[in-house]
């Protein structure tokens, strides 16, 4: 039987991730200002680290079995990002999270205002180039 749950809150500036597992609660947060993610057991802090990259991991251990929470990006242009939950070494759990649907950025406002830094640099490119 899969004892294992797990929610999701999300605001303008944190995400939070909890995870029952047994008679434990892991919690994740993640902070879209600082980039600091944390980790708790039970309230407890068991892992921090600040990150800006599109993958990261936290290591930690409960009951002595090791755990994995694994963050990575699923769209940027979309801000989807998926957390896994690892027990020795196999998945027990996830949760998606859609930062674009709470800033109400639709995908295709992302992908105009990426294509149109991305025009100008070209331009701009070929414009120092010919002088």
């Amino acid at each position: 039987m899969n004892t294992e749950t797990s929610k999701s809150t999300l605001s303008a500036n944190q995400w939070q991730s909890f995870f029952d597992v047994g008679d434990h609660t892991i919690r994740f947060t993640a902070s879209t200002l600082s980039g600091t993610e944390r980790v708790y057991v039970d309230d407890q802090l068991v892992c921090q680290q600040l990150s800006w990259k599109l993958y990261s991991e936290h290591h930690f251990k409960l009951d002595s079995v090791p755990y994995v929470l694994k963050l990575f990006t699923i769209s940027l242009l979309d801000y989807k990002f998926r957390l896994e939950l690892h027990r020795a070494g196999q998945l027990i759990d996830s949760d998606d999270i859609a930062w674009g649907a709470y800033f109400k950025l639709s995908g295709a406002v992302a992908k105009t205002f990426l294509f149109g830094i991305l025009g100008g640099l070209v331009a701009g490119y070929f414009v120092a180039a010919t002088r």
